[in-house]
């Protein structure tokens, strides 16, 4: 009976949950710090994404007249990868590439470009977009 304790013991180690489970597995043993970082990086990203890009693609992500929409399956991380994205966020779009082209934001640090692109891989996530 000792032994088996102590198995079960071994086994719910942080370590011996990453070798079983990988890094989702480590969730059990998260004390909140990595999903308010998370939160508070997507919140970043969020204000910067109204800053610097909801006047063209719209407080929601949805598309407006003057660009497209970002929740666009199109957009999705198995379409269109992280660092595409940041590319584009940075380096502006050609008309012929997007329904109406996209300014350089050769201003915005890279720093902001990746919270941008944290955020809508959240936004994308809550609306399905896959």
């Amino acid at each position: 009976m000792r032994d088996l304790l102590i198995g079960l013991l071994l086994l719910a180690s942080p370590a011996a949950i990453f070798v079983v489970f990988g890094a989702p597995g480590l969730a059990v043993f998260d004390d909140g710090a990595a999903s308010e970082r998370n939160l508070r990086k997507i919140e970043d990203g969020r204000i910067a994404y109204v800053r610097a890009c909801a006047r063209c693609h719209g407080r929601n992500a949805r598309g407006t007249a003057h660009g497209t929409g970002l929740l666009d399956p199109a957009y999705a991380p198995g379409r269109f990868s992280d660092a595409r994205l940041h590319e584009t966020i940075r380096n502006g779009a050609h008309p012929r590439s997007t329904r109406t082209g996209m300014a350089v934001l050769a201003e915005l640090p890279d720093d902001e470009a990746a919270l941008i692109v944290a955020f809508l891989r959240d936004a994308q996530q809550l609306h399905g977009v896959r």
